[in-house]
């Protein structure tokens, strides 16, 4: 198949930040989301929590709860302690979540995921709590379908006319008669604008027509 594969595209956005009663210290808390395309059968909806102090000498201790929760009610939960960022910083803390967009048999779960995170922590050198902080971040992710029609000598399909898509395929070159039409099923996040995709799904033309689904569809297997 002449396929795209291995796209990631990111949304993020810091939505919490606290600053610690400190002379030198700040601490930044913040929940993140966006979705991984890997393949026309495998996507996912991931999240992070992060908790990150700038200043090391205090010895705080952080972790991190994280929650991803979609919009069927499915959800994962992660924790994360202290130097769990893999940057080196002892007093940096993440977790990280995920769930699946869309299944082997077709089935597309868009709509809605919330990823939130408690982040907290303790000063070991007071026995003292520090400020407990939640952050959370929506995710909206949905599919476009197009309709593709064949070439009358060639295997190179064209979107049909009046097919007003988000993400819309253009066009689709393909190895080998698929028929007359395909769908191209390109999935999109939203946030401040579409952001679309770079790997389409080929699928059989079940009866669909162009469109743009933000909620739960399912669509017949891939060729």
């Amino acid at each position: 198949m002449s396929l795209k594969y291995a796209a990631l595209f990111l949304c993020a956005v810091v939505l919490c930040l606290s600053i610690e009663i400190t002379a030198s210290a700040q601490r930044i808390d913040y929940s993140d989301g966006w979705l991984v395309v890997v393949s026309q059968t495998s996507a996912v909806v991931a999240g992070c929590g992060i908790t990150d102090e700038n200043y090391t000498n205090y010895g705080h201790d952080y972790t991190v709860t994280t929650t991803i929760t979609s919009p069927d009610d499915r959800s994962s939960t992660s924790q994360g302690g202290s130097g769990s960022c893999m940057t080196g910083n002892s007093q940096c803390s993440r977790a990280d979540v995920s769930l699946s967009l869309v299944t082997g048999d077709g089935d597309y779960f868009n709509g809605a995921y919330l990823v939130s995170s408690v982040h907290e922590g303790v000063c070991p050198y007071y026995t003292m709590e520090l400020p407990k902080v939640t952050t959370d971040i929506p995710i909206n992710v949905g599919i476009s379908v197009s309709v593709l029609t064949k070439a009358a000598t060639s295997n190179w399909y064209t979107k049909i006319t009046d097919c007003n898509v988000h993400c819309p395929t253009d066009q689709f070159l393909s190895s080998y008669d698929r028929g007359q039409y395909i769908l191209a099923v390109v999935p999109w996040v939203y946030l401040a604008g579409y952001r679309c995709s770079n790997v389409n799904a080929v699928y059989p033309t079940p009866p669909i027509n162009c469109a743009d689904f933000d909620g739960y569809v399912h669509l017949p297997l891939p060729f």
